[in-house]
């Protein structure tokens, strides 16, 4: 059998497999395991990881078709081009978490990758309108100021 465990790894794969490092009874566990039992278990994270790329891949895909559709429906409803769809759409967040996190708290919010031509796009939209954005205010106030 060709092994392709490594222990030195162990630790570091479980957390990418399970979002955790192991509990000092897995890292026990691993040690004593023979080498056939270790390499069972890396396959199973391996597998384990694959599969979780695979899921956010697929939900990363449809949140860009989904912001992609909220774009369109701004232009449609008048925003007369791209960059001014993104400011609408950006209008809905707090103007001082985009000040201060940028295009990953939409991304962190819209489940979009946090790297990639969509998030370059959005942080200059950022960057063009980040007076007004501040200007405005938490979006809360301002319902409440129109309430």
């Amino acid at each position: 059998m060709n092994f392709t465990f490594d222990n030195y790894l162990f630790s570091d794969i479980h957390k990418d497999a399970y979002g955790c490092r192991p509990s000092s009874s897995d890292c026990n566990r691993w040690m004593d395991s023979t080498d056939e039992e270790k390499q069972q278990w890396w396959d199973s994270m391996c597998e384990t990881i694959r599969y979780e790329n695979e899921m956010l891949a697929k939900s990363q895909a449809k949140a860009i078709a989904d912001f992609e559709s909220r774009v369109e429906m701004n232009i449609t409803l008048g925003a007369g081009d791209r960059h001014t769809a993104i400011r609408w759409i950006l209008d809905s967040f707090n103007p001082y978490e985009l000040d201060f996190h940028g295009a990953e708290v939409v991304a962190y919010s819209l489940g979009l990758p946090y790297h990639g031509s969509l998030i370059d796009e959005i942080n200059c939209v950022i960057d063009d309108n980040r007076e007004d954005l501040l200007e405005n205010g938490d979006p809360l106030e301002r319902l409440e100021r129109y309430a």
